[in-house]
């Protein structure tokens, strides 16, 4: 494992490439030359570095949505799957692999884990290393919470662990996974699509049975705020009254809030489903 000031220099030797999409063109993010911090912006950690969010893809879907900036957001429905594109671009010597690691505010969100690999040489030339051509990397997550993820350009959401081989490897490729034809792949995929449709279904039954909570308890608030104002001593009492309908007034408020909150989220998963299924 990399700590700060040996990812630094491993930059100013170019055996590690970090670039930014900057400006119209791919910036460096650490200057190789003097290695001083230009645009992390605090993503370089004392033991890896944080990577941002640039564009997310759709489950299913060919285009992807660009997040370039901190004033563009996408939102991820409870259940919804996305691939999310990096803003930092890598390339990596034949010394160094790394790691990918959820980050806790990502959990705690609700985004599924990151566990993954980098292999070295990642974003050269597998014929000529030392012609880099700095790559980004597409990780795919699932928001397993019960709330809409909001998504912002530029944020972070997962750590890269850079780690020094002792040796430089005999193999420098492994095969293309989409180029691999078999039916363990295929009863992956089968699993994942299956396990995703269950998924989906259990967060529809939650949410339609939250809906018809806050739907019982909105009409039971409706009667109940109807009977107290029946009763004589309320009636006829301008300032109990008052009182009586500002209390329901601010509870049906709430309860309506939620309500239609719960509607939301309920249809943005089902508009989902209905994609997904059809």
């Amino acid at each position: 494992m990399l700590t700060d000031v040996e990812i630094i220099e491993a930059v100013r030797c170019k055996e590690i490439v970090i670039q930014v999409y900057v400006s119209g063109k791919d910036q460096d993010v650490i200057d190789p030359n003097t290695g001083n911090d230009i645009y992390s912006w605090g993503a370089l950690q004392p033991h890896g570095y944080d990577l941002r969010v640039f564009a997310i893809r759709r489950d299913g879907a060919e285009d992807w949505i660009a997040l370039e900036t901190p004033q563009r957001s996408a939102t991820i429905a409870p259940g919804e799957t996305v691939d999310i594109e990096t803003w930092e671009k890598l390339a990596l010597g034949p010394s160094f692999s790394a790691t990918l690691h959820t980050m806790v505010r990502s959990r705690m969100l609700g985004l599924s884990s990151v566990s993954t690999t980098v292999h070295p040489t990642w974003g050269t030339n597998k014929v000529d290393i030392s012609d880099i051509s700095p790559l980004p990397l597409r990780i795919q997550v699932t928001n397993l919470g019960k709330y809409s993820v909001t998504l912002i350009g530029q944020q972070r959401f997962c750590r890269i662990i850079f780690h020094k081989l002792q040796t430089p490897p005999a193999r420098l490729s492994h095969p293309n996974w989409d180029d691999i034809e078999s039916p363990r792949k295929n009863q992956l995929r089968d699993e994942s699509v299956k396990a995703q449709k269950e998924n989906t279904r259990k967060i529809i039954r939650r949410q339609a049975l939250f809906l018809a909570m806050w739907v019982g308890a909105l009409a039971f608030v409706m009667a109940a705020g109807f009977f107290v104002l029946g009763i004589d001593d309320i009636r006829n009492d301008q300032g109990k009254r008052d009182l009586v309908l500002l209390v329901f007034g601010g509870i049906l408020a709430f309860i309506g809030k939620s309500t239609f909150k719960t509607f939301k989220e309920l249809w943005d998963t089902l508009e989902l489903w209905w994609k997904a299924r059809y």
